[in-house]
């Protein structure tokens, strides 16, 4: 998730959250989340807001732990 000079990445799904100030640190060497956890706390709600599980991705769903499963059409 970017916004403005922030780059904050979840990976894997359900880890804690980095954080990088783009404008000083490119090569994302450096995590800033608990110097800035208002930005951290901010970012993190855009990046789980946005989630949106896909069935290319096999990920552990953020409230169960369970894969993505194949949803049935509705009619």
């Amino acid at each position: 998730m970017r916004k403005g000079k922030w780059k904050a990445i979840q990976q894997p799904l359900n880890s804690p959250v980095r954080l990088y100030d783009l404008s000083a640190d490119i090569g994302e060497e450096h995590d800033m989340a608990a110097k800035h956890p208002d930005v951290t706390e901010q970012l993190t709600a855009a990046i789980r807001e946005a989630y949106v599980p896909s069935e290319n991705w096999k990920f552990p769903d953020p409230a169960t732990g369970a894969k993505n499963k194949k949803k049935a059409k509705a009619n």
